[in-house]
This record gives C-alpha cells, sequence and structure tokens, in this order.
C-alpha cells in the first residue's frame, strides 16, 4: 500500500491560483507550483498529465464558481433591474476577492486552453 498523499487535488489547484495571482499566466508552470507547495513534482503529476490539465481543470473550477456566485444573485427576489445590478455589484466584488481566480478566466478563453481534444 502507497503512502497517503500529502496534497489532494484541491490543494494542487489552490497553490497554482497563488502561483497565477503572483506571476500572471505566464508564470503558471508545473515547476512553480510545485514550489508554491513545497512538493515534488510526482504531486502534481500525479494528478494533472500536463500543463494544459491543469489550466482546463483550473479554469473550469474558477468559471463554475464565478458563476455560482452569479446564480446566487440573479435568484434572488426584487425587480429584474435590481436583481440585474446587484448582479454586475456581485461580478466585480468576485473578481476583486478572488483575483487570482478573476486572472484565469481572463486570461483564456474556453476554446484556447489546449489545442485538439480535451483532457479526460
Amino acid at each position: 500500500m502507497g503512502r497517503p498523499a500529502k496534497f489532494d487535488h484541491e490543494a494542487v489547484l489552490d497553490a497554482a491560483l497563488r502561483v497565477l495571482e503572483r506571476g500572471g499566466p505566464g508564470a503558471l508552470t508545473a515547476v512553480a507550483v510545485c514550489q508554491e507547495l513545497k512538493a515534488p513534482s510526482g504531486s502534481f503529476y500525479h494528478r494533472f498529465a500536463s500543463r494544459d490539465a491543469l489550466k482546463v481543470e483550473l479554469w473550469l473550477r474558477c468559471a463554475e464558481r464565478f458563476q455560482a456566485a452569479l446564480c446566487e444573485v440573479l435568484d434572488g427576489p426584487g425587480p429584474v433591474r435590481e436583481v440585474a445590478h446587484a448582479a454586475v455589484r456581485a461580478f466585480v466584488l468576485r473578481a476583486r476577492q478572488h483575483r487570482g481566480e478573476a486572472l484565469m478566466l481572463g486570461a483564456y478563453r474556453r476554446e484556447e486552453l489546449i489545442e485538439g481534444a480535451w483532457p479526460p
């Protein structure tokens, strides 16, 4: 039986967000993520086949979180105009509070993340 994992999938994605927030999209490398985690490269490659696979999963997680936050506001009570204004304010606030997520979503369009087929 192998050793228990020291870093789970979410911890690696969280580290990737911190790297992205500090250095921008170009800084998002497997080496940088491993340095952020203080982990060997196996911790990265055990979970992600490549940097592109990491970017895809990170982008999807960021998009899901932004969308969930917006849907929560949009589902709120009130006149449509007030709800729409609240959604815009919530979007801006989320981008300020979660800068790494906003950078990830702004840096890549879904179609640009990888060439060819998406990883499984």
